[in-house]
């Protein structure tokens, strides 16, 4: 299970930073709730639905490989480290992959049901993951 909680944080501590950080910056810089939830919200229907979830996710490793080729140049063993960590992630047999994370994250923070994320339930699943973050499991 902390595999799992370690993955989902990685996953949302990069949505929640800033996309466009130049190699050798942190990405830090939490997007605001209501931000976050118009980023998440595509169809602007008010609820974050499964397959929203998992297009953000799908986005945010394909940023995340531009990143890698961005180190590549700059720094090549930070690139190789992690993409190695993007593989080993990338293993994990129930959030290895986007749509796998999304159905997981749905799960786990879709308090009432409906297999989709109100503004409460993405800012409980955002609180809950900023707390292990800082907890020290990311």
């Amino acid at each position: 299970m902390k595999n799992k909680s370690t993955f989902m944080v990685l996953v949302f501590s990069f949505l929640l930073a800033s996309a466009n950080a130049a190699p050798g910056e942190s990405p830090r810089g939490d997007i605001p709730p209501d931000e976050l939830f118009a980023r998440l919200d595509v169809d602007r229907s008010a609820l974050v639905d499964e397959s929203e979830l998992a297009l953000a996710l799908k986005f945010h490793e394909q940023r995340r490989m531009e990143r890698i080729a961005e180190w590549a140049e700059v720094d090549a063993r930070r690139a190789e480290f992690l993409q190695a960590r993007m593989i080993s992630e990338q293993a994990d047999s129930m959030l290895g992959t986007p749509d796998r994370a999304a159905a997981f994250i749905m799960a786990n923070f879709d308090r009432d049901g409906d297999w989709e994320l109100d503004r409460e339930e993405v800012g409980q699943a955002f609180s809950s993951l900023r707390k292990w973050r800082s907890e020290g499991r990311s």
